[in-house]
Formats: structure tokens, sequence, C-alpha cells
């Protein structure tokens, strides 16, 4: 996917800007998704460990 590939080179602050949400707050959202062992987050890429699940929570909220 196009999306897919433009995510490996997108910074959080950008990340940000286009949800129209602060940095801080998205750090803390990402923070939790880590958390839950939903994502990882190695120099500064993010990467989806468990999309089928992450899927189902944001579409649930």
């Amino acid at each position: 996917m196009e999306n897919e590939k433009k995510l490996d080179t997108i910074l959080q602050k950008q990340i940000a800007i286009d949800l129209n949400v602060r940095v801080q707050s998205l750090s803390r959202v990402l923070k939790e998704l880590k958390l839950a062992k939903l994502i990882d987050i190695k120099k500064g890429k993010i990467e989806i460990i468990n999309k089928k699940i992450l899927l189902d929570e944001v579409w649930q909220n």
C-alpha cells in the first residue's frame, strides 16, 4: 500500500499535525499501544505488531 510506504518516513510530529492533535497526546496514545503490545517503536519507526486487534480497538471506540 502506498500509505504504508509513507509511514516508513513520516515523523510523529507530522502524524500529529495530520491528525490535528498535540504531539504530547499522540505520544501518550502510542505509549499505551506499545504497553498493550499492539505496536513497537524502534528508532522512531512505528511497527504494528497486531493489526487485527489494533483495528478492532479503533473501531470499537
